[in-house]
């Protein structure tokens, strides 16, 4: 008797664990768990999706298609009571996102559109169509949409504009899915021609102004050795004058950095016929090369006293930019190869005697070595194109076509 009423005493101590454990879980967890509990969800069950105004139906299949885990899956797993969901975004974005679902292959036709895409991708969590979408590049010059793949721009020099801070800002960036689509205010037909180039196509450079357009547009970009093949108007090859060949090159579109000293900065005479040992060298594409350069527009005065040829010139930048490159002051007397290629008023000018009959002259072009004497920037003409008087400047001039018949 005793024994029994102690069992039932110890029955009686331990009432107070008999609670109702669920009562202090979170929803959360009891929400998981019932998951975790119940069948998986057929892959024919349908589910209604209400994007705006608009309703769409999808399988489960559909629905995870792109996962395992995604807003929908992760909505109707927690909610098994439910089918249907309401989602406040654009319903014509979200048709193309249903045709991704359901394993179509989808291709935005606009920078704008694949931004829309972009940002639903991100909001919806489809990490797949995400990363699809960030596989091609899509930016508006000018007006004008591009599409292109980002390994394009790994052919040229790696560090330029699309594959520095605007790339991670594009790709990797947490705002980058809500951001405005990618606008650039520059010229599209300068950029195609650019993508041209890049793909390795030829172009026709239709003009000098053409060209300058695509350099400019080049170096804007950072495409650092579209630029240098942009800058390079000729190359050609010395004859018997050693192993180096020649580079020629407008003077505005000369790299400092590309700029190598001579060796030997000192000539026995002033007409010294061996310039070579003191002309500026270039460096281009790993090759080096003994530097020209064209100039244009300069006025020539002779100093008869002195027997100099003293220039000015009207944009002095450049020269003004490799002197401070390298240190040294600029020469104003413009020195003339023994045999340089002198055309004055359309006629060729045989000697320097015939040359300096002149007082002052207007070089409309040369071509010039630039060389470093006595630390100065020397100019040393090749080749030039002179003329003397505003007459025969007049002379130059073409009339217009006729319109009449």
């Amino acid at each position: 008797m005793e024994s029994h009423k102690r069992k039932r005493q110890e029955d009686n101590d331990f009432d107070f664990l008999n609670i109702d454990l669920s009562a202090n879980i979170p929803n959360d967890l009891l929400a998981t768990n019932n998951v975790l509990n119940s069948p998986p969800i057929s892959n024919q069950t349908a589910f209604t999706i209400v994007v705006g105004s608009k309703s769409f139906r999808l399988s489960w299949e559909s629905l995870k298609s792109d996962g395992p885990s995604n807003f929908f899956t992760e909505y109707f797993n927690k909610k098994r009571n439910t089918k249907t969901v309401y989602v406040d975004r654009d319903p014509e974005t979200f048709n193309t996102i249903v045709k991704h679902l359901r394993g179509y292959y989808i291709r935005p036709v606009n920078d704008v559109e694949n931004q829309s895409l972009l940002s639903d991708a991100h909001f919806y969590g489809l990490k797949r169509l995400e990363k699809m979408l960030h596989e091609y590049l899509f930016v508006n010059v000018g007006g004008r949409s591009f599409r292109l793949p980002w390994s394009l721009f790994g052919h040229d020099d790696k560090a330029n504009l699309f594959n520095g801070p605007l790339k991670y800002a594009i790709t990797s960036s947490p705002n980058a899915s809500n951001s405005s689509p990618l606008y650039i205010d520059r010229d599209p037909d300068m950029f195609q021609d650019i993508v041209h180039l890049l793909r390795g196509y030829t172009i026709d450079i239709k003009s000098e102004v053409h060209r300058e357009n695509l350099l400019k547009d080049s170096q804007y970009y950072a495409f650092k050795q579209l630029t240098d093949k942009l800058s390079t108007a000729k190359q050609t090859v010395a004859f018997n004058e050693g192993p180096n060949s020649e580079i020629l090159l407008q003077l505005n579109d000369v790299r400092l950095m590309n700029l190598l000293i001579p060796k030997s900065t000192n000539l026995t005479t002033e007409n010294d016929d061996n310039w070579q040992p003191s002309q500026l060298r270039y460096k281009r594409n790993d090759s080096i090369h003994r530097l020209l350069v064209q100039v244009n527009d300069l006025c020539v005065n002779y100093d008869m006293e002195n027997n100099k040829m003293v220039f000015e010139m009207k944009d002095k930048t450049k020269m003004k930019s490799i002197g401070q490159a390298m240190h040294v002051a600029i020469n104003t007397n413009l020195y003339f190869d023994q045999d340089c290629a002198v055309m004055m008023d359309n006629e060729d000018i045989k000697t320097y005697k015939e040359l300096v009959k002149e007082s002052k002259f207007i070089i409309e072009k040369a071509i010039c070595g630039i060389h470093l004497i006595d630390n100065m920037i020397t100019l040393h003409a090749l080749k030039i194109e002179a003329i003397t008087s505003r007459f025969k400047l007049n002379l130059n001039r073409q009339f217009l076509p006729s319109t009449h018949s």
